[in-house]
């Protein structure tokens, strides 16, 4: 955690960020974050999209390789 990020802050933030949704009225607390606050979510950003961006690419090969064993196979 940042030194410039209090515990109450940094937890009003994780809040903000796991409440957050597609829905643009979810994210407007972004708008007013602190550079070190906005780093902070970056970095949770990226620990979030990271795995589901692997899982997503998991699914596609599985799909492309059910519709060519489906060719395949007739």
């Amino acid at each position: 955690m940042s030194r410039n990020i209090t515990k109450a802050r940094h937890r009003e933030l994780s809040d903000c960020f796991w409440r957050e949704t597609t829905d643009p009225e979810t994210q407007g607390w972004r708008n007013s974050l602190t550079e070190d606050e906005s780093v902070l979510v970056g970095s949770w950003d990226f620990k979030y999209t990271l795995p589901l961006n692997s899982l997503c690419e998991r699914i596609i090969a599985a799909q492309e390789a059910n519709k060519a064993r489906a060719v395949k196979h007739g």
